[in-house]
């Protein structure tokens, strides 16, 4: 999250022919297009999830992984969302890792082992599952179907989640 680059760049601040960037949604344009832009010399781009992404970073060679995502859940009993941590799927890590490789050979250190690769989750879990349903909710019934029935949807809600849902 930005909270752990922003901790992570003070850590950093003090590296020498080293320009420290971070890159996050909270940023400025101006801050994120400086993370983005081609410079000489060498730089340490600090990213959150948007290393997932098709965007490509210029010039990174290599990438370090922590192996964490901060991802939305619900507290159905309080009726809250929040951002929790959490570990990548390996799905994800792959992703992270191929960032390294855009422009030209990289590489990947990740900082857990190859046992706990393999007992990572083989994808994220599908956001129908996490998400406040509330919005969902709405939509079902303004077309018609409150709880859904007959939608082909790729991963049914949780009847719990939709439910809480429902009744707000």
């Amino acid at each position: 999250g930005a909270g752990e680059i922003g901790a992570v760049a003070r850590r950093l601040a003090d590296l020498r022919d080293v320009a420290v960037l971070p890159l996050h949604g909270r940023l400025p344009g101006p801050a994120q297009d400086a993370a983005l832009t081609p410079a000489a010399g060498r730089r340490v781009v600090l990213a959150t999830a948007v290393a997932e992404s098709s965007l490509t970073v210029p010039g990174v060679r290599v990438v370090v992984d922590a192996g964490l995502s901060r991802v939305p859940r619900t507290d159905l009993a309080r009726g809250l969302g929040s951002l929790v941590t959490v570990p990548v799927s390996r799905a994800a890590a792959t992703q992270r890792a191929g960032r390294a490789g855009r422009e030209a050979p990289g590489a990947v250190y990740r900082c857990w082992s190859e046992a706990a690769h393999e007992r990572l989750a083989p994808q994220p879990e599908p956001e129908i599952a996490t998400a406040d349903l509330t919005g969902f909710a709405l939509e079902l019934a303004a077309w018609g179907t409150p709880d859904g029935a007959g939608l082909a949807l790729p991963d049914p809600p949780p009847p719990a989640a939709l439910a809480v849902a429902r009744e707000t």
